[in-house]
């Protein structure tokens, strides 16, 4: 069984203030209003950039190795 890093909660809130403060929002309809084909140009990108953003992250608190 896994057990969480001490600092999980800190490290999801840190990600979810980052995501906010990109974007401007936490939630995809906010992002692209329901526009299905502009969510295929800008969803991939926002997906991409929220993986790096972790992986940041995680090097940060040790969770990961660089």
């Amino acid at each position: 069984e896994d057990i969480p890093h001490p600092q999980y909660k800190e490290i999801i809130e840190r990600f979810v203030d980052w995501f906010k403060d990109t974007y401007g929002t936490d939630r995809c309809y906010d992002i692209i209003k329901g526009d299905k084909e502009y969510s295929r140009r800008v969803c991939p990108g926002i997906v991409e950039a929220g993986y790096y953003k972790m992986v940041e992250l995680l090097e940060e608190y040790g969770v990961i190795e660089e």
